[in-house]
């Protein structure tokens, strides 16, 4: 008797949450029309779309159907601004179906719907488009792509020289088998390499220190090359190289499988969401940065969390937190926040910046773009700086390329096939000016790459390490090197890439 009696605040407890579950489900939803302020997402539709856009993933079947139309979807817009009873009015097929279902779930930004004085709920209505990729050859779980003579993608498969077949699986379409390329020779195909896929372990620049594996194709004695996919523990993607034609991005997801942020190869350009699906900004990146706030070049466009933007053309004031090493207790994080004003899409007037336990601040002063002298205090220790040093080659990016050329030649085994273009190599540069994690982001030839990483390799013990606000600071390094055989400086056409597509960095922005 005793043991039922104890039991009883329990059941009790759960009978009412049955009740108030029950009664939230019989409160009304309403149509627009029937509202006095419809429901619609913070930022506007456009900050809808852009997210749609980006996080949109056509499955891997549907690709190779080049599957294209529209799948309806109503939702309600609860009065909190969560969306609720996601459901497909109007399918498209079976694969597309859930994957709209699941991005229309993820946006949690919405203003609600109001009435009579108060939030309530509101029933809305989607189209998420689902549009023209570019052609897939599948057959059998391979993937095969087909290269002309100059080693150029092509659709025209009776002319190719060269084919790529990979292996993938379906669900997801990233690779778990062998890259085999083969040569059109003599009135057949001829295997002529072949690539084990590669997994590593990796952990050190993940966030918040995520065990994770890399997977992507790794010649033993070479660079990644490649597109490449990082999966954590519970089999979902963290980070992934996405081919588009010849530009290639870097994509990093939450853990919901939200587009944390989107960084363009070719450009730098660097978008960034909040959790909820509203764009936290939109910039070009330095060279030597990860896609924190303080290491874009140029802000174009912010806004916070609720969908207030802050800086709009470049011009405003801006809020950013993060979570940074806590100066106070070794191993441990605390929230760093910082503000200040954009004018062109650069820092302009005074900056401040604190950590939520106060071990370390800042204040520092800009005049478009350029810092002219601050004050950091660690733990009540006061450094005053004239500005942050950028690291760099000693004696300049002069002095550089002409070590460079010196030490890097073209390779004779490619002498007479008139191969052309540019390779990008990233590396570490350690607080003491040492360098390492060489990493080929793209590249155009097996044997150029190979000379020019050789060469990027040579500059270790020749740099300068960065200071920021009077402390040493390791960074990122963005290297471009242009390499031209004698008969492309005859002739000015370039030639595209190896038949392995572009290169990507892989660990330089997984922060």
């Amino acid at each position: 008797m005793n043991s039922f009696r104890c039991q009883l605040p329990l059941i009790s407890l759960f009978f009412l949450s049955l009740i108030d579950q029950y009664a939230y489900a019989q409160v009304p939803v309403y149509e627009s029309v029937n509202v006095d302020s419809v429901a619609v997402p913070r930022g506007g539709y456009p900050m809808l779309e852009t997210f749609l856009k980006a996080n949109v993933q056509k499955p891997f079947m549907a690709q190779v159907a080049n599957v294209t139309g529209k799948v309806y979807v109503k939702a309600v817009v609860e009065p909190d601004g969560q969306v609720a009873d996601v459901q497909v009015i109007r399918g498209l097929r079976p694969d597309c179906d859930r994957e709209a279902l699941r991005v229309v779930r993820l946006f949690t930004a919405w203003k609600p719907a109001w009435k009579d004085g108060r939030p309530v709920r509101q029933a809305i209505k989607h189209t998420i488009n689902f549009t023209e990729n570019e052609s897939l050859i599948y057959k059998s779980g391979w993937v095969f792509n087909y290269f002309d003579i100059n080693r150029k993608k092509t659709d025209r498969i009776k002319n190719a020289k060269y084919v790529t077949a990979m292996a993938v699986d379906t669900m997801r379409g990233v690779p778990n088998g062998d890259l085999v390329v083969s040569e059109f020779y003599l009135g057949e195909w001829n295997e002529i390499s072949r690539y084990s896929l590669h997994k590593e372990r990796i952990s050190n620049d993940l966030p918040n220190a995520e065990t994770a594996i890399m997977i992507s194709y790794k010649p033993d004695g070479t660079d990644w090359f490649g597109n490449f996919y990082v999966i954590n523990t519970d089999s979902l993607i963290i980070n992934k190289g996405i081919l588009e034609g010849n530009e290639g991005n870097l994509v990093q997801f939450y853990k919901n499988g939200t587009v944390k942020y989107i960084i363009s190869n070719k450009d730098q350009r660097c978008i960034k969401w909040h959790t909820n699906g509203i764009i936290q900004y939109d910039g070009i990146l330095t060279n030597e940065s990860s896609s924190a706030a303080g290491d874009f070049a140029s802000i174009n466009e912010a806004w916070d969390s609720t969908g207030n933007q802050q800086v709009k053309k470049g011009f405003g004031h801006a809020f950013y937190h993060s979570t940074i090493p806590s100066r106070l207790a070794s191993g441990k994080n605390t929230l760093f926040f910082e503000e200040g004003n954009y004018s062109n899409g650069l820092k302009h007037g005074t900056w401040i910046g604190i950590t939520k336990d106060k071990s370390y601040s800042y204040t520092e002063r800009f005049d478009r773009g350029k810092e002219i002298g601050g004050e950091v205090i660690i733990n009540d220790r006061s450094i005053k700086y004239d500005n942050d040093i950028e690291s760099g080659f000693i004696g300049g990016k002069e002095a550089m390329f002409a070590y460079l050329s010196n030490n890097i030649k073209y390779p004779p085994e490619c002498k007479g096939q008139n191969i052309s273009g540019k390779v990008i190599i990233s590396f570490k540069v350690n607080v003491d000016g040492s360098l390492d994690d060489f990493v080929l982001v793209k590249g155009i030839d097996l044997y150029i790459d190979r000379e020019a990483l050789q060469g990027a390799k040579l500059l270790n013990g020749h740099w300068q390490p960065a200071f920021e606000r009077g402390e040493p600071k390791s960074v990122t390094y963005v290297l471009p090197l242009t390499f031209q055989s004698a008969q492309s400086l005859r002739n000015p056409l370039v030639l595209g890439n190896s038949f392995f597509g572009n290169y990507f960095m892989l660990k330089s922005f997984m922060r």
